[in-house]
């Protein structure tokens, strides 16, 4: 405007020819269209600045996470007989025999740490090394609170989304070491465990997530079509994640049951059933884990697999989606037909994991008696970290489960 004003006072002025007023005029018309580029990729630049400066300040190294030693996975048989001994009066007749299945000779499986988890660990670790790894990790948790409290998403579809908290249960070598005394696994065998010929399996994965373990028993178990596999998941992300893989994949057990085939005189098929079936940490985060089980079961050919990994202790909670949930805090409640897992009384004083796993065994076994159970083993379940610790370490217990032939 001060341009303007100045040379229109030397056109009034006779400062000119027209040909040096329109020299001007076209001055008039052109310095405000660069001076406005300059403006805006000067204004573009401070704004990058300023949000760089504050990933800087903001995107913090994590702390290191526990350490994942041999503790994680030691197992006390005698504390099972002590507390038995000594509370005997307090617990259930069910939780006794429950501890007496744990106890009971052969069924444990000794695990330790294996190059599997030192990998994850250290591939979590490596992820925050650097300063441009923390700024990346800073972003995704932004976008990770911001879907669940602006858009309504639970927490395992907003981590699925973002890629964060992938969730470590065990290495296929693990899971091999569990199974191998309980299935067949040797290629050259040419019959199953009970006498007949052995058929292709077929694997039930019921919360599969991303699919990881998925993987791993579909190698153990020798499957080798991916469509012999089909994997239960509610988040729409995540069965994108596991369609990819080339699994079969539903929402859930109704939907599973209106995709079981059409027999060819137009009559329902009976409901297809699977070599082994798995629930790997879902117990505890879904609100009717009775039904859950109980669908699982139902799906089992008789002298099948039922594989229950559990966090110990159990701690019921369902992780739902909820728009203007706390920044910073998953939303959370109580599930509506919790799994009644025996109360441990408060007069045994620091229940250990063995006899926290017996109440869980306990309520599993009371629901379906028809299930045998064959080994078990403990492991830690482990998270990728964020911007607080490179990573987090729960107890878990892996049950493995045969389905009575008679069943």
């Amino acid at each position: 405007r001060t341009l303007e004003r100045r040379m229109r006072d030397d056109d009034e002025g006779g400062g000119g020819g027209g040909g040096s007023r329109t020299t001007k005029r076209v001055c008039i018309f052109s310095m405000p269209a660069t001076m406005c580029m300059s403006t805006f990729a000067l204004s573009f630049t401070i704004v990058l600045a300023v949000i760089i400066q504050h990933l800087m300040i903001h995107a913090p190294a994590p702390k290191k996470g526990d350490r994942v030693t041999h503790r994680r996975y030691k197992v006390k048989m005698e504390r099972l007989s002590t507390q038995r001994e000594t509370y005997s009066t307090l617990l259930d007749e069910g939780v006794h025999d429950a501890a007496n299945n744990l106890a009971s000779s052969g069924s444990f499986v000794q695990s330790a740490p294996d190059t599997g988890l030192m990998k994850f660990l250290a591939d979590s670790a490596e992820a925050t090394a650097s300063k441009w790894g923390q700024i990346v990790m800073y972003v995704k948790q932004q976008v990770y609170w911001s879907l669940q409290r602006h858009l309504g998403w639970n927490k395992y579809e907003a981590a699925g989304f973002v890629g964060l908290k992938t969730l470590y249960v065990a290495s296929e070598a693990q899971l091999r070491a569990v199974l191998q005394d309980v299935i067949a696994l040797d290629d050259d065998s040419s019959s199953s465990p009970n006498g007949r010929q052995q058929q292709q399996r077929t694997l039930l994965d019921i919360g599969a997530g991303t699919g990881t373990v998925t993987s791993k028993l579909t190698a153990v178990l020798g499957i080798s079509d991916r469509r012999n596999v089909v994997c239960i998941e509610n988040s729409e992300s995540l069965r994108t994640v596991l369609s990819a893989q080339g699994f079969r994949v539903v929402s859930s057990p109704d939907e599973l049951m209106l995709s079981d085939e059409i027999n060819e005189d137009g009559d329902d098929a009976p409901p297809r059933l699977f070599s082994v079936a798995a629930l790997f940490n879902v117990l505890d985060r879904c609100d009717y884990p009775k039904l859950l089980l109980k669908s699982a079961v139902s799906r089992i050919e008789p002298g099948g697999l039922l594989l229950v990994a559990s966090v110990v202790p159990f701690r019921p909670l369902v992780l739902e989606g909820r728009r203007g949930s706390k920044w910073g805090e998953p939303s959370l409640r109580a599930p509506l037909s919790p799994l009644n897992i025996a109360r441990i009384p408060t007069e045994v004083e620091y229940p250990q994991f063995e006899m926290r796993l017996a109440v869980i065994l306990e309520a599993i076994l009371r629901l379906h008696p028809e299930l045998e159970l064959r080994r078990w083993t403990r492991l830690p379940y482990v998270s990728s970290g964020d911007t607080k610790k490179t990573h987090y370490t729960l107890d878990m217990a892996l049950m493995v489960f045969r389905i009575s032939t008679s069943s």
